[in-house]
């Protein structure tokens, strides 16, 4: 008798929402809605598929209210069309996609545990969870993969519509070599300092606390070059990200030196590349050659261009 009575509840449910639906206007009939991701072909792409997991879609209205959210139960593909399951009347929508909301990602608020109907999108947001020591160590804990993806779409009654979702790439990647210093058997940090763990549904970088992104490192077996690798998130021509290495064993900093101080990030690649597309952009091979000799022969390069700048200037904002 109970499922019966949810039968004729889920027909009377569905009877109410075809009301509008009628021959002479069909603006309120549903629209049968297919979703499919895409990434950029000419934008870097420095992970595997078994990096990318489960994908959650928002749909927001035209006033821009959350209205519902859907996860495919699928495994995620680049270019595979879903059948979605959200039975949205036709009208515009605004459709944003984040893959990977587990931690240490969150969703604020939590959608999943609670009913947050109409809520605006101005109030959804997506951060990275940091320790208490204000630290996310690549030693202890490698950075997962963070995809963003967004498109407005207006849906057509009865038909199949299609929302191509793209997708774009809020992890980076800075692999840094120290090189020209004695090789020592002592521990060194590598550090970069930001506050870009927390995002906007319109995947902005909303004002949050400093913390630092950490990795320690020794000297490899049979070379002299000091090497880290440090994954950290979003990159844009406005940040300050700030790398600093030091010495652990000793205390004592190795970059930035007296001798250059703009240890910028985002300044240094820019210094070289004034039109890189961080959006694009997200492996970034940093090498510091340093003369032990002489402190202020101090050289650069990025990807393999070196920075041609003065050493004793000041390039930090």
């Amino acid at each position: 008798m109970k499922s019966i009575t949810i039968y004729i509840g889920t027909i009377a449910c569905l009877a109410i929402f075809l009301q509008s639906c009628i021959k002479e206007d069909i603006s309120g009939c549903p629209a049968n809605l297919f979703v499919m991701f895409s990434y950029d072909e000419s934008a870097e792409k420095n992970w595997s598929m078994d990096e990318w997991n489960k994908t959650t879609i928002f749909v927001f209205d035209e006033n821009e209210h959350l209205i519902s959210f859907w996860s495919p139960e699928e495994a995620p593909e680049l270019n595979k069309k879903y059948a979605a399951d959200f039975n949205l009347p036709a009208g515009k929508y605004n459709f944003v996609a984040w893959s990977n909301l587990s931690s240490p990602y969150l969703l604020l608020p939590d959608l999943e545990r609670e009913t947050y109907t109409k809520m605006p999108k101005t109030k959804a947001m997506v951060a990275m969870d940091i320790t208490s020591d204000s630290t996310v160590d690549e030693t202890v804990m490698k950075l997962p993969l963070l995809l963003y993806g967004h498109n407005n779409a207006e849906l057509e009654p009865l038909s199949n519509n299609l929302i191509v979702i793209p997708l774009t790439q809020n992890t980076n990647r800075l692999s840094i070599t120290i090189a020209g210093l004695p090789r020592t058997d002592d521990q060194y940090r590598f550090t970069v300092v930001d506050n870009n763990n927390v995002y906007s549904f319109d995947n902005q970088i909303m004002p949050s606390n400093k913390f630092a992104y950490t990795v320690d490192a020794v000297y490899p077996a049979n070379s002299d070059e000091l090497y880290a690798k440090i994954d950290i998130l979003k990159l844009d021509a406005n940040r300050s990200p700030a790398l600093t290495v030091v010495n652990v064993t000793t205390n004592e900093q190795i970059f930035p030196t007296p001798y250059w101080t703009d240890n910028n990030i985002v300044s240094l690649i820019t210094s070289i590349y004034s039109s890189n597309d961080f959006s694009k952009k997200h492996n970034y091979d940093i090498r510091i050659t340093i003369d032990p000799n002489n402190g202020e022969n101090i050289q650069i390069s990025i990807n393999g261009w070196a920075l041609q700048i003065e050493p004793d200037i000041n390039l930090t904002p």
